[in-house]
């Protein structure tokens, strides 16, 4: 059958016409519609791109503001808490994206602190650490150009760091307040890695306490110096470049070391370079002056099962020392080896080595 448009179409040309017409009419219509629909949805894509641009930018001005970062900053922190045996609180945060960050009055605190089993009157320590100012520089390219993370500098201020040794709560032997509170003991070990965890171009300490009390079952037997029970080292003043972690074990070198302790020791200054990790701590370069001696070891290492041993220095770390020229005065050694107190002996020696603990140790070639 012949569609009886073709046949109007042949037999009247003006009807052909008017149905392109017709459709030109619609397709115009159509075109027309639509692309007042483009643009109405063009702005209002237009618009939400100027709502979306301006809370953006509302955004990161309020995350300028310390206010602001403080309060966000303090909603993390309950959540962490939630997740440790303490508390994390802070003052005040200000942070610059990739330039710093800066925080004031930090403090970790104990809730559960310790007492000692043998005084029920000692001090309970309540805080495990507090800062007042830490501030931590940085950039774009420090922290995505390398492994791990990296900081150009990290400065701290007027801060107190006080380590308890505690009485374990489930098996023989002691633990700290440190590892309790974070539950480090819990953190499942992973295996050993080459990768590098972090590394600080720059670090400095001004005027921070580290105090170190032993409530555990393990006391040292305390003759007078240094109170390994109770040690209290104040005025620390720290210059460190290049601090790293990697492959389990920590290396830096420190330009300036200082402090005293509350027994009378001063050190005046420590430099050297350092590695500490894996039962090892090998340290070159290392000089140390103090009022009466100056003490120079191109090479020593300090040999340990593990950090524990650390609690118990007189009578479990081995050092094993390349003396180089120093001159060495018996008032130094009596604070770490109180049965030398009240000799006057001082010895000047140009190279020898030195082999043992504090309290069982071999002198040759001295």
């Amino acid at each position: 059958m012949t569609d009886c448009r073709h046949i109007i179409c042949y037999a009247y040309p003006g009807a052909k016409i008017r149905i392109f017409s017709d459709i030109f009419i619609i397709f115009a219509s159509w075109t027309h519609k639509t692309g007042k629909v483009i643009k109405r949805a063009l702005k209002i894509l237009w618009k939400i791109f100027v709502i979306l641009t301006i809370f953006l930018l509302a955004s990161l001005l309020l995350l300028q503001t310390p206010m602001v970062q403080t309060f966000v900053a303090n909603k993390v922190l309950e959540v962490l808490s939630e997740n440790i045996d303490g508390k994390i609180t802070f003052e005040r945060i200000h942070f610059k994206p990739f330039s710093n960050i800066v925080l004031k009055n930090v403090v970790i605190i104990d809730e559960n602190p310790c007492i000692d089993p043998a005084d029920s009157t000692c001090q309970r320590i309540d805080t495990l650490a507090s800062i007042k100012y830490l501030v931590a520089d940085f950039s774009f390219k420090t922290l995505t150009g390398h492994e791990g993370i990296h900081i150009d500098e990290v400065i701290v201020k007027d801060a107190q760091l006080n380590l308890v040794l505690e009485p374990h709560p489930t098996e023989e032997g002691q633990t700290n307040n440190l590892t309790r509170i974070f539950k480090l003991d819990q953190v499942k070990k992973k295996e050993k890695t080459d990768k590098e965890i972090f590394k600080i171009e720059k670090v400095n300490v001004e005027n921070m306490t580290y105090t170190m009390r032993n409530y555990s079952h393990r006391k040292v037997p305390y003759y007078g110096g240094i109170n390994w029970n109770d040690l209290e080292v104040n005025d620390i003043n720290v210059d460190v470049d290049g601090l790293r972690f990697k492959g389990g074990i920590m290396s830096g070198k420190a330009n300036h070391v200082s402090f005293t302790e509350k027994s009378g020791y001063v050190c005046n200054s420590i430099s050297g370079s350092a590695k500490v990790g894996n039962g090892l701590t090998h340290i070159t370069d290392f000089t140390l002056v103090d009022p009466w001696s100056v003490i120079t070891m191109p090479d020593g290492k300090l040999k340990y099962t593990n950090v524990k041993d650390f609690s118990d220095y007189i009578h479990k770390v081995i050092m094993d020392v390349e003396i180089g020229s120093s001159l060495v005065d018996f008032t130094t050694i009596s604070y770490f080896a109180p049965q030398l107190e009240g000799n006057r002996l001082r010895v000047k020696a140009e190279h020898g080595y030195y082999y043992g603990t504090v309290d069982d140790f071999t002198v040759t070639e001295m």
